[in-house]
């Protein structure tokens, strides 16, 4: 369970060795099988508090979404534009691409005939900024097609449709297409909500090329800078040939087949059988460029680096800024290692994913200083745990508690944790939970002056069959989306440029993903079942620029600590990419001057471009190859390259200067991490970069340092 579950799922296993009173203030319990050592309650909840609140529910379309508008059949959202004739899209463009080379629709085949879903009546029912709903009817041969539809600012679509086969019918096969043009269907991606479920791929380029894979909820198509999700929260009344596939893809002369077989054999249709589908256009929302220049720390107050010690020789010492982040020590060795953001862990709160803290008026000094010191402060939290001792759980754990098909729970309550506290139980967000969820995040913003959420774990979806709350054997996508949707509207009420910080691990679902600033995956790596070599082009071309979801990526390095090999090799890999490092437990002092260097050429700031590897310009005159390479330029034509070397022995990066000349005077390049000059011939500069290594170099057009040199 722990590998499922997150980070958090370590904490009954750490060894509570941190220094007494160090993790605000509760004594050190000895062991993790100590007795539960509750700090004493200040917070009462009643029900009437958060039961049917309405926060985070109104009809505004929050920044930076545009109100949805509507031209005939076609809705367009921010940056995307779905036009409709029937229950299905007939277009979808995105990042000024067509997603879909043909109209999307279903195909079914019955009495050895192949009927198509006809497209001829849409009718909208209505019509906000926030949200648009329409119906559609059609037929598929026999069977008579009425779907309630609707779309939201983001950007998500839900399709609802029924299927009424009169007397009855046999359906010999009904497949979904989904057409997609070669130049967009270039990488696939299934999860199930589980941390690396790791069906993630390159699209063969051959026609013939043919891949399949089984039902899942959520999957996703696309290229480096968009894409298409498909999501589906149940396969009841579907049905699969034994060893078939439900998901296929097919390589065809002028683009991919995307096929998912709802009735993958023959069934007999008696009833009218509803089916439940999402779709959503990616990117959700533009990127923060601010973001670029984040530098966070998401272990202050952990007990977590105990664990990871005793398995990594990677690993740091006890940190001031974990165990005694609010004290001047502690503030200054944030400072050197450049941190600008904080996320309290789970040593903080009273209890997980409960909204008081151990030692409330220590946590407020806490962020008065952080804040004074310049850094943001997050709280680290969940949407799939709470406290099993809490009041409010004992209250409601029946509904609350996600439960699997044979009535289990899905995971049973940990045990306590290091410092003493009671551990925690997986909830599912449907149903009265959600209203929990949402009112602790209200309450904490409003009294703690947080700048936002930190490193939100579990976010699954998990599967879930506990009736009580609504879940018959789902994933219950659209309800975990409101919860998302409405942290966002709260987080950014109480602070416009407040922080969603989530921790997906190669799980990227995007209607939760669309409601989040920033994303942390890696921990996929933790263990050697996963070897971190499996980082290769195409996983990062999908998981650590961020472009295709509108999200600011994250590298836990924490868990590339774990494994033989060290942060070096695992910076080399994510930054050229624009991923940044969660600093943790590990060394990660290899990467504190190139962040530092990043920050201080301002690549967040207005008019600083970011270009990824398969974003270089043309103007970057070298051998690039032999490199991977990702760069930032500002508006003073400035430019910031990451140079990365995949292999295992050293190569030489040859940079023309020529493009870099201004009003004749030559360009100079420095080490940006060491200051030192790049010597040059011919306004050639040659730069060794080691195997399995990276160089940081900024480069200065017409600088000051060779004003009098001759032009060439």
């Amino acid at each position: 369970m722990a590998a499922t579950m997150g980070l958090f799922a370590l904490a009954p296993f750490c060894r509570a060795d941190d220094a007494p009173g160090g993790i605000l203030g509760v004594p050190n319990a000895g062991s993790a099988s100590a007795a539960v050592n509750l700090p004493p309650s200040n917070l009462t909840v009643v029900d009437s508090q958060w039961m049917h609140n309405k926060l985070g529910i109104d009809n505004d379309v929050p920044a930076p979404w545009t109100p949805l508008t509507r031209s005939g059949n076609a809705v367009r959202c921010w940056d995307r534009t779905y036009t409709f004739t029937g229950a299905f899209p007939l277009a979808i463009r995105g990042r000024e691409r067509e997603l879909l080379s043909a109209p999307m629709q279903l195909v079914a085949k019955i009495g050895g005939k192949t009927f198509r879903q006809s497209h001829d009546r849409v009718r909208f029912d209505r019509e906000r900024g926030d949200r648009i709903e329409f119906s559609a009817t059609g037929d598929l041969g026999p069977l008579k097609l009425t779907a309630k539809n609707w779309i939201e600012f983001d950007g998500l679509v839900q399709i609802q449709f029924d299927l009424d086969p009169g007397a009855g019918v046999d359906v010999e096969s009904m497949n979904l297409e989904i057409p997609m043009p070669a130049s967009v269907a270039k990488y696939y991606f299934y999860c199930n909500g589980n941390w690396g479920s790791r069906t993630l791929g390159a699209i063969g380029t051959e026609a013939g090329w043919k891949w399949g894979t089984a039902w899942w909820p959520l999957c996703w198509i696309g290229d480096d800078d968009r894409g298409l999700s498909v999501v589906a929260e149940s396969n009841r009344g579907w049905s699969t040939a034994t060893g078939g596939h439900v998901h296929e893809l097919l390589r065809g002369p002028d683009g991919v087949m995307w096929r998912i077989h709802i009735l993958g054999k023959p069934t007999h249709l008696s009833k009218t059988t509803s089916y439940l589908f999402g779709l959503q256009g990616t990117p959700m929302k533009p990127m923060r460029k601010k973001l670029a220049g984040f530098n966070p720390f998401s272990s202050v107050w952990s007990a977590l680096p105990s664990y990871f010690r005793g398995r990594s020789a990677n690993c740091w010492p006890d940190l001031m800024g974990n165990i005694y982040p609010d004290t001047d020590k502690g503030v200054r060795e944030l400072e050197d290692l450049g941190i600008n953001s904080v996320s309290m862990f789970d040593m903080s709160l009273r209890l997980n994913c409960y909204p008081e803290f151990s030692d409330p008026e220590r946590v407020k000094r806490a962020i008065a200083k952080w804040h004074k010191a310049g850094l943001t402060v997050t709280q680290y939290y969940s949407p799939c745990t709470v406290g099993y001792l809490s009041d409010v759980y004992q209250r409601h754990q029946k509904e609350w508690v996600n439960r699997q098909s044979n009535g289990r729970m899905w995971c049973p309550p940990s045990g306590p944790l290091p410092n003493g506290n009671a551990g925690f139980v997986v909830c599912c967000p449907h149903g009265s939970y959600a209203d929990f969820l949402v009112w602790g995040v209200d309450l904490m913003m409003r009294k703690y002056d947080l700048d936002g959420l930190g490193y939100v774990d579990c976010p699954g979806p998990y599967y879930c069959a506990n009736a009580l709350h609504g879940c018959h054997g789902m994933y219950p996508i659209f309800a975990e989306r409101e919860v998302w949707k409405r942290w966002w509207k709260i987080v950014k009420k109480y602070k416009p440029n407040g922080l969603i910080w989530a921790h997906f691990s190669e799980n990227f679902p995007s209607p939760f993903m669309a409601f989040c600033d920033a994303y942390t995956t890696g921990e996929e790596f933790r263990t050697t079942v996963h070897p971190l070599k499996d980082m290769d082009k195409t996983r990062l071309a999908v998981t650590m620029t961020g472009l295709q979801w509108g999200c600011q990526p994250i590298w836990m390095f924490q868990c590339a600590g774990a494994q033989k090999e060290n942060s070096m090799w695992a910076a080399t890999r994510i930054l050229p990419y624009g991923a940044i490092p969660d600093h943790g437990w590990v060394d990660t002092t290899v990467i504190v001057p190139v962040e530092k260097a990043k920050i201080k050429f301002g690549v967040g700031a207005k008019g600083t471009n970011f270009y990824a590897p398969h974003q270089v310009p043309d103007w970057l005159k070298m051998n690039k190859q032999d490199f991977v390479i990702g760069c930032w330029k500002r508006a003073d034509d400035d430019v910031l390259l990451i140079i990365s070397n995949f292999d295992e022995k050293y190569k030489n990066a040859k940079i023309d200067g020529a493009p870099f000349e201004k009003n004749g005077r030559f360009a100079v390049a420095r080490d940006a991490t060491t200051d030192a000059r790049c010597m040059s011939s011919n306004n050639l500069f040659n730069i060794c970069v080691p195997g399995n290594s990276f160089r940081v170099i900024w480069i200065k057009p017409a600088s000051d340092e060779i004003k009098g040199r001759p032009a060439k």
